[in-house]
């Protein structure tokens, strides 16, 4: 650990930065304002941890850190004063900063063996040290008196390399040729295939951060704040955001017209995970049969609240940011703006945020899909297995099983679309206009009869089709973002969701799709303090139960797991011995205990 005394010969107290251990702060998501009682690590801690100053050396990352974690070498060395606001909170960049496996999603797939990802760490850390020597310098010039002990990274964290390198390089050695990917034009290919997703490389992009030359040097370490909050060229918000007064209160649009993407929008926000979680072919970021087959894990089904919830999520839900605002005078102005018709209806902390989550989510998730089948049927990538479900063929092999007794959309054997996208579906459409649900249906069938009529569906039909539902789709969305979902909604929601069609739970990713809704929908229920009876508890905690019904609610989320090779294991063993039929009857159970309600 470096050993740092910073003095300030400014004045002639002396004082000593408390010391807190960089990875043992826990953050806890609360609804109440954690911006004064949240304890920054020290700058020992900060001096001292690898991820930091690599993060620190890329200028539009350390202006971010900087200034949301209101406390900062920057502001030492030039003597300006932090602003810190009610709107950001220092735990939430902490969060980002400490547990967020994204920020060093690239670190974990760089195609190289141990001992080649060992030279390359070398050349980073290397870069780190002379980086951090020039702050140190800089803060000795602000009038600063450091005192450096044992440096803290003589040599970089063990959790950076790992079987998923391995597992990386040989997926590249399959795609692209025995070795390949130690040649620039190999890892060109890889970085167009796989850093679209896993560190944030744009298609066309001449950021020399993720060319060959780059690695151990300028390259980052995943993904970056720009990734997600940049919309487009226009920079002008980097600069406007940070003035509250001017800021705060402009709408979303005019937000997105500065540049910053609007993620207070819960359909944009589930769009923009969908890209990587479900896919974009138009972004390259699609991972297709050929990929599956080299070794890329099962992309899993994705709950839009669950997944941000596990992340861990590093921003205010807006329940949470309501009460946060409890001093803002335009508190109830921001809410109009932002949610326009929603918080009219009913009070912002009334509103059931998290399950509206899942179920917009579930509507943008259906769009992203059927976009698949639209991209894939005008750029040559029709019936890539991909886009099917993978149980359709990777599945149990019995007489009279659950699957056979469906019954089939089509002749037997024909591969199926994906299932999990319908399972919220049947719920969501609760919040749609009537009509446009009806219309929905009705094209639903005709997507189906299209899909199933001949192998692999029409492509021309299939897509012409699936641009009519996502019309519609849009349209729901639309009115979903403007109802809001209150205690007695909720309810209702759960009794739906209790009640789903055993057929549509036949797969792993469509029964754990589920039982992540009904999670968050009876958890935000206990939060709003709606007494559910002791027969719903004990039914949905057999439902949450692995032991029960064999299915894994949690993911690999945090720096300290792997995807590969301990959690895909576990993964495909849960997957591969899973009984529809447990999941389904603790289902049943819990749709009769609530029957049971009035």
């Amino acid at each position: 650990m470096i050993r740092i005394a910073i003095m300030n010969q400014r004045t002639s107290t002396a004082s000593i930065l408390a010391f807190v251990t960089f990875w043992a702060i826990v953050v806890v998501i609360s609804d109440t304002n954690a911006q004064d009682t949240f304890e920054p690590p020290s700058w020992d801690d900060r001096l001292s941890d690898l991820v930091y100053m690599n993060w620190s050396r890329n200028t539009e990352v350390s202006e971010c850190v900087e200034c949301h974690l209101a406390e900062s070498i920057g502001s030492m060395i030039s003597g300006k004063k932090d602003v810190f606001g009610e709107f950001s909170r220092r735990d939430e960049m902490e969060r980002w900063l400490t547990q967020d496996k994204h920020t060093i999603a690239r670190r974990r797939v760089e195609p190289f063996s141990a001992d080649e990802s060992r030279q390359q760490l070398k050349k980073m850390l290397k870069e780190t040290k002379e980086h951090r020597s020039k702050l140190l310098q800089k803060l000795v010039k602000a009038n600063y008196r450091v005192e450096i002990g044992e440096l803290a990274f003589d040599d970089f964290p063990e959790q950076w390399v790992g079987m998923s390198n391995v597992l990386s390089r040989r997926m590249c050695d399959k795609l692209f040729g025995e070795g390949a990917v130690k040649q620039p034009a190999g890892y060109a290919k890889f970085r167009d295939q796989c850093l679209t997703c896993h560190g944030g490389y744009e298609i066309g992009s001449s950021d020399k951060a993720f060319d060959f030359a780059g690695l151990g040097k300028s390259a980052q370490l995943g993904i970056d704040c720009m990734r997600c909050h940049q919309s487009g060229e226009q920079t002008d918000w980097v600069a406007n955001h940070t003035k509250p007064k001017t800021w705060r209160l402009k709408k979303p649009s005019e937000k997105q017209a500065d540049g910053m993407r609007d993620l207070v929008n819960t359909s944009r926000q589930a769009s923009l995970c969908a890209d990587c979680h479900i896919g974009n072919r138009g972004k390259g970021m699609f991972v297709n049969h050929e990929m599956y087959a080299a070794g890329h894990p099962p992309l899993p089904s994705i709950e839009m609240h669950e997944f941000s919830q596990q992340m861990p999520q590093h921003w205010q839900s807006p329940k949470q940011l309501h009460a946060s605002l409890e001093k803002y005078a335009q508190r109830d102005q921001y809410f109009q703006i932002n949610y326009p018709g929603l918080t009219k209806q009913v009070s912002p902390k009334d509103i059931f945020w998290n399950t509206r989550k899942t179920l917009v989510g579930a509507l943008q998730s259906q769009i992203q899909y059927l976009s698949l089948f639209q991209e894939a049927a005008n750029d040559g990538g029709w019936a890539d297995y991909a886009l099917y479900d993978c149980a359709a063929c990777h599945h149990e092999l019995e007489s009279k099983s659950l699957r056979q007794r469906r019954g089939f959309d089509g002749p037997p054997g024909r591969p199926r679309s994906h299932e999990w996208f319908t399972v919220i579906m049947h719920t969501a459409v609760l919040l749609a206009e009537k009509e446009n649900a009806d219309a929905y249906d009705r094209l639903e069938t005709q997507f189906n009869q299209a899909f199933y009529g001949q192998p692999f569906g029409s492509s021309g039909r299939v897509s012409q089709i699936a641009n009519s539902m996502t019309a519609e789709l849009e349209k729901m969305v639309q009115t979903a973002e403007r109802r809001p979902i209150n205690a007695k909604a909720a309810q209702l929601i759960l009794k739906k969701y209790a009640s789903t069609p055993a057929p549509l739970l036949l797969t792993y990713d469509s029964a754990r799709e589920l039982a992540w809704a009904i999670k968050t929908v009876s958890a935000e229920l206990n939060d709003h303090k709606v007494e559910l009876n002791g027969e719903v508890k004990q039914a949905i905690a057999q439902l949450m139960s692995t032991e029960n019904t064999g299915i894994e609610l949690s993911i690999p989320s945090g720096r300290d797991q792997y995807i590969y090779r301990e959690s895909l294991e576990v993964d495909l063993k849960r997957r591969a011995e899973f009984d529809p039929a447990r999941f389904i009857l603790s289902l049943k159970q819990l749709d009769r205990a609530l029957r049971k309600v009035r």
